[in-house]
């Protein structure tokens, strides 16, 4: 089970790996023109404010681009955690998740599965396989990212701020995978998995737009907003979220057990 899983999983694995990889080099190699660049803008607080919404969203507060310059650990955290590889971390784990069961009811080879162990086995057996893979590409790219850094030369450090960003991320991610394993499960074709999943990366982040139901999106939770602008752990959401994600996932292997294929 956990061989086939991986084989199934191996060409993603590195493309995602390649990927990540390479918008780690480009971060780093762009740190030390990050103050020429803003420099150049040479935008004060006035000018800020007029301009759209649309622009302050990409540039940021002023504050917030001059603490950039000044401070790698900031840099780190706001542009690899908030942004590049924070921002990536739901597409990453649809990718990698959406033909867990999906591809095994399209394909048929559901049946040979069932023919040498129980559901709840094959169930658990390729849950796990897949959560360690994604769990474990997160782990890995959370932490290479400061070490890279600190061999770079830059000042960065392993801060109780970084490990509580690193920690919601993991929960996220779990919470991702839960949910997009549900839809592995519930579909017998690869194509609804995916669609559905990109609704749900697609249609999230409008909920914030919405003041009663904002807290529905979890995005905000998953870039560390809340760790790098109070330097403080959510942990009211997190405890919500491995709730939430632990039902999910029984209610996946509920479905599975009486699924019909």
């Amino acid at each position: 089970m956990f061989n086939k899983t991986m084989m199934e999983m191996k060409f993603r694995i590195i493309i995602f790996a390649l990927f990540f990889v390479l918008m780690l080099v480009v971060l780093i190699v762009t740190r030390p023109f990050i103050d020429e660049i803003f420099s150049q803008m040479n935008l004060d607080s006035e000018q800020m404010e007029n301009l759209p919404d649309f622009f302050k969203n990409i540039l940021a507060e002023t504050a917030q681009i001059s603490k950039m310059m000044e401070d790698d650990q900031y840099f780190l955290l706001s542009q690899w955690y908030s942004k590049n590889f924070g921002q990536f971390l739901p597409l990453f784990v649809l990718i990698m998740t959406f033909t867990i069961f999906a591809r095994e009811m399209d394909k048929g080879t559901i049946y040979f599965l069932l023919a040498k162990k129980n559901r709840q086995a094959i169930f658990w057996g390729k849950t796990l396989t897949g959560y360690f893979v994604v769990i474990g590409i997160t782990i890995i790219f959370s932490f290479i990212a400061p070490i890279a850094m600190m061999l770079s030369g830059y000042s960065v450090t392993f801060s109780p701020q970084l490990f509580a960003l690193i920690v919601q991320q993991l929960i996220g991610v779990s919470f991702f995978y839960s949910l997009f394993l549900l839809f592995s499960v519930l579909f017998n074709d690869q194509i609804k998995p995916i669609l559905a999943g990109i609704i749900i990366i697609v249609g999230m982040p409008f909920l914030s737009m919405f003041e009663s139901i904002k807290w529905l999106n979890p995005y905000p939770y998953i870039l560390g907003t809340q760790v790098i602008n109070k330097g403080t752990f959510d942990g009211i959401y997190s405890l919500a979220l491995l709730v939430i994600t632990t039902s999910i996932t029984w209610a996946g292997l509920a479905i599975f057990k009486r699924k019909e294929f």
